[in-house]
């Protein structure tokens, strides 16, 4: 969980199961692969409830999808910077295997706030120049963003 400079607190991965991850794509659990749950706690009304947020995927093979989403995972950390969502780690599958080097790096995700029900989110990879000295994987840890302009 992260919250936005603006106040909207927003929800990514996670397990309401033991060793099933949420946002598995496959629409076992109703939620597509790469959402986001947001919640705009300035407006102060709970009875607004929760809005769910969608990558743009019609148009995109298998593949890209595959390369260009994050995994369904648990234990990951993320933070909220600018106008972006910054997500890292954390653990996939059923057997809550280690995710791959292409997986456990940075991922961004940027949220198209157009008002109505054509929210979306964008996620990109985003690549170290010495990705060969990357952090091992890891999961349950934490993460702070501390200081301005540090990405």
């Amino acid at each position: 969980i992260s919250v936005t400079d603006s106040g909207v607190l927003v929800v990514y991965g996670g397990e309401l199961k033991p060793r099933a991850p949420i946002d598995t794509g496959s629409r076992n659990d109703g939620t597509p692969r790469g959402s986001l749950h947001v919640f705009d706690l300035a407006k102060s009304l709970l009875s607004q409830g929760w809005r769910m947020l969608t990558p743009a995927t019609q148009h995109l093979s298998p593949k890209e999808i595959d390369q260009g989403l994050p995994v369904p995972r648990v234990g990951a950390t993320t933070v909220w910077h600018g106008d972006a969502l910054y997500l890292w780690g954390g653990r996939g599958g059923e057997d809550m295997a280690p995710l791959d080097a292409h997986q456990v790096g940075i991922w961004k995700a940027t949220i198209d706030w157009a008002q109505g029900r054509k929210q979306s989110v964008r996620w990109e990879r985003i690549s170290a120049v010495n990705e060969d000295e990357a952090p091992e994987s890891r999961s349950y840890h934490s993460a702070v963003l501390y200081g301005v302009g540090l990405l």
